[in-house]
Order: structure tokens, then sequence, then C-alpha cells
């Protein structure tokens, strides 16, 4: 079962500039950990859903990265344009991931806020996916938001248009069991980062309560990155705003 619909993934805002990269990248934690975890050296790295490439521009920037990502969006050339903007020329596959076949595989394949979005059967073949296009011995990279714990108090709150699109049930480490089953070595699989909320859809239509939601959510963030400073972690199951999975997929195999 899809939880969004075509319409639901354009208008998304594309990276501008490397002061914008820069900010990002300190911010996000788990793009270090995922630049740790994979080989230095030249990569072919898949996105599945990958426009408009905001995310994917700023954790390629600096590397020997090649671009090359699938998106249905009718604004999907988004993606090269973010790609751009880190001087890397990105090969884009316009497309239902469900439907096309892309006939090659690649060293990296990886996913930033996409398999959330579905549900049941639908879900194990997003999964399927990853691992269809990614070369024995290559990795597979999975990002997706936390919406459990304080998480799902505050989209409930403010957030809930945004929060009914999401599968909350899918966040959980038990939906990289398929990788297990598969024989993958887990690199690195945890809820990740310190507390961070955002997310302000329920109110977005009163101007004054939809700036204080989200005035409200700078302050809770700010403060959670200051107590972070001073070495108090807002982090785990209940308070970490993402949840990453990093495997490796045995080198030779019978999939």
């Amino acid at each position: 079962m899809r939880l969004t619909e075509q319409s639901d993934w354009t208008g998304r805002p594309i990276l501008q500039d490397s002061a914008t990269a820069k900010k990002v990248f300190a911010r996000e934690e788990w793009m270090k950990v995922i630049r740790d975890a994979l080989p230095a050296g030249k990569l072919d790295v898949l996105e599945l859903g990958c426009a408009p490439g905001f995310l994917g521009a700023i954790l390629f920037e600096g590397t020997e990265w090649q671009p090359f990502g699938i998106d249905y969006a009718e604004d999907a050339e988004a993606y090269r344009l973010s790609f751009e903007q880190i001087g890397k020329s990105a090969t884009l596959y316009q497309g239902d991931l469900f439907d096309i076949d892309l006939g090659r595989q690649f060293d990296v394949v990886c996913s930033f806020g996409l398999i959330e979005h579905f549900r049941g059967a639908e879900l194990d073949q997003v999964l399927a996916i990853h691992h269809k296009y990614v070369r024995p011995g290559g990795y597979v990279v999975v990002l997706l938001p936390n919406f459990t714990g304080v998480h799902y108090a505050w989209h409930y709150l403010f957030d809930r248009p945004n929060l009914d699109t999401h599968n909350v049930d899918s966040m959980n480490l038990g939906t990289f069991r398929i990788f297990d089953d598969l024989g993958y070595s887990t690199l690195f699989m945890d809820f990740h980062g310190q507390l961070r909320v955002w997310g302000n859809s329920s109110w977005v239509g009163n101007w004054f309560t939809g700036k204080a939601v989200a005035a409200l959510s700078h302050l809770v963030s700010k403060s959670s990155r200051l107590l972070g400073r001073m070495g108090v972690r807002l982090t785990g199951r209940s308070l970490s705003p993402y949840i990453l999975y990093i495997g490796q997929r045995p080198a030779a195999d019978a999939a």
C-alpha cells in the first residue's frame, strides 16, 4: 500500500549553494556515519526516490561517488540540478521504481526518507528493490525518520497530515530483518541523532499558529543542540529523529 501520491512529491527545494550544504552536513550526523562506513574511492551510487537531490548532493560533495537516481515525480529533474551545485553530473532515471528495470547493479543503493511511505507487501518490495540493484559485495543504505516516542506526539499534535503519509510501524529495527535473511553484514543499525523536531502541517492554514509551531520546533531543536554540546545526549528510540541502516551484501550469494 502506498501512503502518498505522485502529486505529493513536487515543488521540493533543490540545493542552492555551498553555504547551505555545509550547514546541513554539520547538523545531520547520519551523513558522517555513512561517509565513515563506506569505502573511500570511486563508487556508483543509486538513490531510490532521489528527487530533489537536496540531501544526496550534500552527502556526495567532496567524494568520488557518481550519482544515479530513480524518481517518478513530475519535477524529478530537480535531482540533477541539485548535483550541478556541487559540480557533479547525475544520471536520472525518471519513472516508477516498481516498474522500471535498469538492467545493472551499483556499488551502493540508498534511500533517504522513502520506505516509510509504504505498507505491507509494497514495503517489502521496496526493500527488495534495494537488494536487487546492489552488486555482490556492495552496500545498502536506508535512512528514515523516527516518528515514534516524542516524535509521534509532536506530529500527532502539530503535523497530522504529514504523519498520515508515514507508516509508523516501519520505524523499528526489525524492518531491516530482510537483509539479515539475505546474508548481509550489518555495519550500522540504530536510532540515530540528537533530538530534533519539525513539522507544522496541521496549522499552516492559520498564519499565526503556523508560525508559532515553527518557532516552537526551532526552539526545541536549538535547545537540544546546545544540550548536546554540553554532553547531554537526547538520543535513542524515543528521542532520536532518524533510523539508519547500513549493510553490506555478501560477495557471493544465491540471490
